[in-house]
């Protein structure tokens, strides 16, 4: 809205509101993974997401990653790349732990 009120010294200053355009697109997936990533109602990864991560984390730890600290403590490597690929769709090449190192994911 104009100070003065009148939408025609608005238009004459050029200081009309301007009107949101349309939402941008969605998120991208990395190459590979085929499809956005899709929770239902109740927050919980589409099934084939789930088999996807749930195979990954079983070569994690087959891997030896069970036995290296995660993000948090108390939680194992796989474990934290197993709840990032929960969110996000896919095993995660890396992941940062709390004091910013990069630590690869084992299992791809």
């Amino acid at each position: 809205m104009c100070k003065n009120g009148s939408q025609a010294a608005c238009e004459q200053l050029g200081t009309v509101p301007k009107v949101p355009g349309p939402p941008g697109p969605g998120p991208v997936m990395p190459p590979g993974t085929g499809k956005v990533p899709v929770t239902g109602e109740t927050g919980e990864p589409e099934k084939d997401t789930k088999d996807r991560c749930e195979d990954y984390y079983e070569k994690c730890v087959e891997a030896g990653g069970d036995t290296r600290p995660g993000r948090v403590y108390g939680q194992s490597i796989c474990g934290t790349c197993m709840a990032y690929c929960k969110v996000h769709g896919f095993w995660p090449e890396a992941i940062y732990t709390w004091n910013q190192v990069r630590v690869p994911c084992p299992g791809i």
